[in-house]
C-alpha cells in the first residue's frame, strides 16, 4: 500500500509539472471588419432567359418566282423596308386586264372609259330612254285603239293587237333597266377584281413589318414559292422579353413594374429591366409562376436565348446587418462567424439571408458593430487573436 501511494503520488507531481511546462499558444493574427447596417432592397431571386420581343416568318401571299433577295441571316432591317419581291411580270399583266375590264363596263354604261364615278342614272342611258319611249307610243295607240273599238269604229281585234304591243313595249323597258343594272354589278365586279389585283401587285414584295434582324432565310432566287411559305424570318430585337419562373412562395411578392436587375454570361455589367406581364396562374408542374420583363436593347448588347440570373426588387430599401462573404463558416447546415471580443474570437451562430456583392445578410445571431473575423479557417472558439487590418482592409479583403 505504502509503495502503490507512493508511486501515485510521484506520477501526480509528474504530470502537474508537465502541464506547468506546455507552452501557452500565441495570439493569431487576424483581419476583421464589421457587421454594419446596410438599406438593400428586399429581394427575389430568379432565372429565366431571354426572347425577341416579336418573332414572324414572312412570306407572300401569292405564289410566284423570286426575282429579288435583300438580306441574308444577321441583316438588320427598317420597318417599311422591301425585304424580297416576286417576278412582277403576272400581277401587272393582271392589273392591265382588270383595268380595260372596267374601262369595257363604264363604256357599256355610257361613261367616259377612264375616270372613277362609277355613279349612273339608270333612266338616262340609252337603253332605257329608247324602251320608254316605245313604250309611250304604244301606250298611245293601246288608248287610241280602245276609244275607236268602244265607238265601234274599229274591230275588237285590232284592241287585242295595241293590247299585245303595249304589253311587249312594257317588258322590252324593264328588260332594259334590269339590262342597265346588270352592267352596274357588273363594273362594280371588275373594280373588286381590279382592286384584287392591285393588292397581289403590292404583296408581291415583301416588307419588314418592324425594326429588327434576320434571324433565318429560308429560300433563294429564283426559286418559285407558293403561297404563304414561309421565305424570312424575323425577329425584334429591342426592347427583349426577360421570361422569368419564380418560385410559388415568392410570386405573390411580384407586382408590375418593380424593379429587375440580372447579369447574363458573356456581358460585362449588370443589366435591368421592369415587371412587364404577369402569367395570371402558377404552373402546376413546377409550381413556378411565369413573368415577362421589358429590358431595352438599343444597343444589341443582348441576344436572345442566353440565360440570365435575376434579383426582383420586391420592396423598397430597409436596414440590414451585413458582413463579407468572406467571415461566414457554413458546415452540414450550421452557419457561424467569429467575433472578436477582449481579444478573443468568440463563436457566433448565425442565420443568414441573401447574397450580393460579396456581402452577406445576417437575419439573426448578430448586431450591427460587431468585429468578425475574416477567412477563420480552422480557428476555434476562446482562441487568442490579435487584429492586423483595418475595417477598411477588412471590408476591401471581403469584396475580394
Amino acid at each position: 500500500m505504502l509503495l502503490l501511494g507512493f508511486a501515485w503520488a510521484c506520477s501526480e507531481g509528474a504530470t502537474d509539472r508537465a502541464r506547468g511546462a506546455a507552452p501557452a499558444l500565441p495570439p493569431r493574427e487576424v483581419a476583421t471588419a464589421p457587421a454594419v447596417h446596410e438599406a438593400i432592397p428586399a429581394l427575389v431571386l430568379a432565372y429565366g432567359s431571354l426572347a425577341a420581343n416579336d418573332e414572324v416568318t414572312l412570306g407572300f401571299r401569292n405564289a410566284g418566282r423570286i426575282a429579288r433577295l435583300a438580306v441574308d441571316l444577321g441583316s438588320a432591317v427598317a420597318k417599311g423596308e422591301i425585304l424580297a419581291a416576286l417576278d412582277p411580270v403576272d400581277f401587272e399583266l393582271a392589273v392591265r386586264a382588270a383595268e380595260a375590264a372596267v374601262q369595257q363596263a363604264r363604256v357599256q354604261l355610257g361613261l367616259a372609259p377612264a375616270g372613277d364615278d362609277d355613279a349612273v342614272d339608270p333612266e338616262a342611258t340609252a337603253s332605257v330612254r329608247q324602251a320608254r319611249a316605245v313604250l309611250g307610243e304604244a301606250t298611245l295607240t293601246r288608248d287610241r285603239v280602245a276609244d275607236l273599238v268602244a265607238r265601234e269604229l274599229r274591230p275588237p281585234a285590232e284592241l287585242d293587237a295595241a293590247l299585245a304591243a303595249h304589253a311587249v313595249a312594257a317588258s322590252r323597258a324593264q328588260q332594259a333597266l334590269d339590262e342597265v343594272n346588270a352592267l352596274e354589278a357588273a363594273l362594280r365586279q371588275r373594280r373588286v377584281a381590279l382592286a384584287l389585283s392591285e393588292r397581289a401587285l403590292a404583296e408581291s414584295v415583301i416588307v419588314a413589318p418592324f425594326d429588327g434582324e434576320v434571324v433565318e432565310r429560308r429560300r433563294r432566287v429564283p426559286e418559285f414559292v407558293a403561297a404563304g411559305e414561309g421565305v424570312l424570318r424575323l425577329l425584334d430585337l429591342d426592347p427583349l422579353r426577360l421570361r422569368l419562373r419564380v418560385p410559388e412562395r415568392e410570386a405573390l411578392h411580384v407586382a408590375l413594374d418593380q424593379r429587375v436587375v440580372f447579369d447574363v454570361d458573356g456581358v460585362d455589367g449588370e443589366c435591368e429591366g421592369r415587371v412587364k406581364r404577369l402569367s395570371p396562374a402558377v404552373d402546376g408542374s413546377d409550381r413556378t409562376l411565369l413573368i415577362e420583363v421589358e429590358v431595352e436593347n438599343g444597343a444589341r448588347r443582348l441576344r436572345p436565348g442566353l440565360f440570365a440570373r435575376a434579383r426582383i426588387e420586391v420592396a423598397a430599401p430597409a436596414p440590414r446587418v451585413v458582413v463579407p462573404k468572406a467571415a461566414l463558416q457554413s458546415f452540414a447546415g450550421v452557419e457561424k462567424v467569429f467575433v472578436v471580443a477582449d481579444g478573443v474570437a468568440r463563436e457566433r451562430r448565425v442565420r443568414t439571408g441573401r447574397s450580393f456583392d460579396g456581402k452577406i445578410e445576417i437575419d439573426a445571431g448578430l448586431e450591427a458593430g460587431a468585429q468578425v473575423v475574416l477567412e477563420p479557417g480552422d480557428l476555434v472558439d476562446g482562441r487568442a487573436v490579435s487584429v492586423r487590418s483595418s475595417p477598411m482592409a477588412g471590408d476591401e479583403q471581403g469584396r475580394r
